[in-house]
């Protein structure tokens, strides 16, 4: 039988009743043979009866009908009342208090979808608390030595778990720190890419620049190389000399008829024809005096009668002088022929 019952029947042989005695002790029955649930209604029926002057044994009472149903802030409620009224209750209130607070904690810890380790701990140390009250009250009681070391246990799973909860935040903590790391240094080396691309791209517009500068200085060299040509034959007119007339005329071949009276009287080769001037050229040799008329009639002095000549007239002339000295090597050849004895001219 609970020592608690005993208890209660020695206070309740000592007070006076002043409610509904029938409903208490009936309550009372109801409890010691495990009724709870009609214990606890009709200890309820029996407190409304007593109004304000409830005595502290009918508290205790409900305090151990609410424990027995589940009722857990009840029976803290009804026991706490009950010891302050009343010091005999102390134990019953340690007892109640502690074994409510123990079933809380351990309801926490069960709870889903993750426990309230929060609320477990502190259930659990108040369980803690009240056990140890009630062990110094009974130090021999192995009840209480046996709830205490339960809340301990308890407490201690308790801490375990909260370490092992800590342990994952800070692991969850370093992985996004490391997370943030590695984004951070990713946008770092895009950073650097993006400027790495841009020198590049700074760099290939340098040299687009510069190779479309090159590609200007050669079309205006080629273009000064084109316009050059057309400058070349006044400057070669302004550099060459002015062929003399009269130079001309004594380097001029002999006439074919003298040259064949000057030479022995061997016979004469059939191919050793002189090759006669071209009337061509002849006609074609400037005149000193000649005048070009202007639209008055009146004469108009050329260029030839201040002793300058024309680009063209200066490459005329310039073929003409060839063409002469090389009839010249040709008769000097032939009369070198000539002039070896009996060497005929065939």
């Amino acid at each position: 039988m609970n020592p608690l019952y005993g208890i209660l029947a020695a206070v309740m042989a000592s007070m006076v009743v002043l409610g509904d005695r029938d409903a208490f002790r009936e309550g009372v029955v109801l409890l010691r043979a495990g009724k709870a649930s009609e214990a606890f209604a009709t200890l309820q029926r029996a407190e409304k009866s007593y109004g304000d002057e409830i005595p502290a044994e009918l508290l205790a009472d409900l305090a151990l009908a609410a424990h027995a149903t589940d009722r857990l802030d009840d029976a803290a409620a009804y026991a706490e009342r009950a010891a302050a009224m009343d010091a005999r209750f102390d134990l019953l209130r340690d007892t109640v208090v502690g074994a409510v607070r123990l079933k809380q904690a351990q309801e926490a810890m069960a709870a889903q979808p993750q426990p309230d380790l929060g609320h477990a701990s502190t259930s659990a140390l108040r369980a803690i608390t009240a056990f140890t009250r009630a062990l110094s009250a009974q130090p021999e009681s192995d009840k209480a030595r046996r709830n205490l070391e339960r809340a301990l246990l308890l407490k201690q799973e308790i801490e375990d778990q909260q370490q092992r909860k800590d342990d994952e935040t800070k692991k969850d903590e370093k992985k996004k720190d490391d997370e943030k790391k590695d984004d951070k240094e990713q946008n770092k080396k895009s950073d650097e890419q993006k400027q790495d691309e841009q020198k590049q791209d700074e760099k290939k517009q340098d040299e687009k620049k510069q190779n479309e500068k090159s590609d200007e200085k050669k079309q205006d060299e080629q273009k000064q190389d084109e316009q050059k040509p057309d400058e070349k034959p006044d400057e070669q007119s302004k550099s060459q000399p002015i062929p003399d007339e009269s130079k001309q005329d004594e380097q001029k071949p002999q006439d074919p008829q003298k040259a064949d009276e000057q030479a022995p009287n061997d016979e004469k080769p059939e191919g050793s024809k002189q090759q006669e001037p071209k009337e061509e050229d002849a006609k074609a040799q400037p005149s000193e005096s000649k005048q070009e008329p202007t639209k008055g009639g009146e004469p108009q002095e050329t260029t030839e009668q201040h002793g300058e000549l024309t680009p063209t007239e200066v490459r005329l002339l310039q073929r003409q002088l060839e063409k002469l000295m090389e009839e010249q090597r040709k008769l000097r050849k032939a009369q070198a022929e000539r002039s070896q004895p009996g060497k005929k001219g065939w």
